[in-house]
């Protein structure tokens, strides 16, 4: 007697298979026997090209075994990207099979984007999982505005999240110059025409000409905190109001605030 997929195990004498048949037994005149089948076994192999399985995917499966979700397997420097048999996708061993049965496990090379800020914030490393990201951060560099992502660093190729990531590559942070503004209270006299209204991080250390008020010394230009502020400095940063503070002039003295 043969049974596909199944392991004769014996004659039994209720249809439930609880009382087997004893060949040296007595068995009444008229008795009805009752075959009784079990699965067979059939091994797993997993072939992992080099890498390691989960301790949680089965070892073996039979024709009426259910179907178990496998878990990924691991490979050193490489990315767990499915299980396959027969050629196809899985993820769950396959039901109703007749004999051993072969899973393999697909690796790829991991996708890593790397960022250039151009001298603003680091930015770690990150994935691209099925050639996406889960986010795209924004960095931030002092005195700039964050313009966007870019493949080239000539900004001619934007890249948005939703763009595909093929392999692993380098994107480039575009950032405009965010200027600051510089306002003058000449507490009633005259500010140069020639000082700034404006700077940005990275210009050079400007010098902040002096106020005139007709019968008074100049005394410099102040923040609001009271700083003096003779020039702005190299890497400054933050809007500045500066107001003028000055000196009565002696009376036979001689303006020389210019």
């Amino acid at each position: 007697m043969q049974k596909e997929g199944y392991q004769f195990e014996g004659w039994y004498v209720d249809p439930e298979c609880t009382k087997k048949v004893n060949p040296g037994g007595i068995l009444p005149r008229v008795t009805q026997f009752y075959q009784h089948w079990i699965p067979v076994w059939y091994p797993i192999e997993y072939d992992l090209d080099g890498g390691t399985n989960s301790r949680l995917n089965p070892r073996y499966t039979s024709c009426t075994s259910p179907a178990y979700l496998l878990q990924p397997a691991k490979k050193k420097d490489m990315v767990f990207a499915g299980w396959s048999y027969e050629g196809q996708k899985i993820h769950a061993t396959p039901t109703g099979v007749i004999g051993s049965v072969k899973i393999k496990a697909i690796f790829e090379k991991p996708c890593i984007v790397h960022f250039h800020t151009f001298g603003g914030q680091i930015l770690n490393p990150m994935q691209a999982i099925d050639g996406q990201l889960d986010y795209l951060p924004e960095p931030r560099k002092y005195g700039y505005r964050f313009e966007g992502w870019f493949w080239d660093q000539n900004f001619n190729f934007p890249y948005t999240i939703k763009q595909h990531i093929n392999e692993s590559c380098v994107l480039y942070a575009k950032f405009e110059e965010s200027p600051f503004t510089v306002t003058y209270d000449a507490q009633g006299g005259i500010s140069s025409r020639s000082n700034p209204t404006s700077y940005c991080f990275d210009d050079p250390t400007i010098l902040i000409k002096p106020a005139f008020k007709k019968g008074y010394i100049f005394d410099g230009w102040y923040d609001q905190i009271g700083r003096k502020h003779d020039f702005i400095r190299h890497h400054s940063l933050g809007d500045l109001h500066l107001v003028a503070k000055y000196k009565k002039a002696a009376e036979n003295g001689q303006d020389d605030a210019e």
